[in-house]
Formats: C-alpha cells, sequence, structure tokens
C-alpha cells in the first residue's frame, strides 16, 4: 500500500530538516530562498512546459521539484522563526475557504 499524501509530504519535510541539519548536506545547508529563486522559476516553467505537452510523468517530476523547492523554502523560513511549513499550508487553507 502506498503512502498517503500527509505521510508523503512529512517524510518530504524530515529529508529537507535532515539535509538542512548539522550532519547534514554542506550544499543544501548553504542555500537560501534568494539562492534557490531561479530554480523555482525554472522548476514553474517546466511544469507549465509539461502540462502544454500533455506529458503526465514529466509533470508528476516537475511538480515534485516544485513540491521541493516551495518546501525547502518554507523551512527555511521556520529555521528563522519567521513563519512556519504549517502557517503556508494553513494560509492555503484559509484561502481557499475564504474564497469558496
Amino acid at each position: 500500500m502506498s503512502p498517503d499524501a500527509s505521510q508523503s509530504f512529512e517524510r518530504l519535510l524530515a529529508v529537507i530538516r535532515r539535509l538542512r541539519g548539522p550532519d547534514g548536506c554542506a550544499w543544501d545547508r548553504e542555500q537560501s530562498p534568494a539562492t534557490l529563486r531561479a530554480g523555482l522559476v525554472d522548476e514553474a516553467w517546466e511544469a507549465v512546459s509539461a502540462i502544454d505537452a500533455g506529458d503526465e510523468e514529466n509533470l508528476r517530476e516537475e511538480l515534485g521539484d516544485l513540491y521541493l523547492l516551495v518546501t525547502m523554502i518554507a523551512w527555511m523560513h521556520e529555521e528563522r522563526s519567521a513563519f512556519s511549513v504549517a502557517d503556508v499550508l494553513e494560509g492555503i487553507v484559509e484561502k481557499l475557504v475564504r474564497r469558496h
């Protein structure tokens, strides 16, 4: 049985925490929202291209890349106590409820 979305998201966040942690990946620890900015834009365009091409397999991969970057940037802000990943997710839910 495959994990549900909440389990998969928790695993993603756990990997990001580990990569950014003291014994994690030096490259990932050096990143900032500013250094990930170009990648975020590139991955969004790659997702758009996959949508335009009707390439669902590639779209799945590109959306994963976007989830990674968005989650990593949110985690960087949580590390500095600016806001939490949960704050971002709750903001999305509140906006959807308010608009619908």
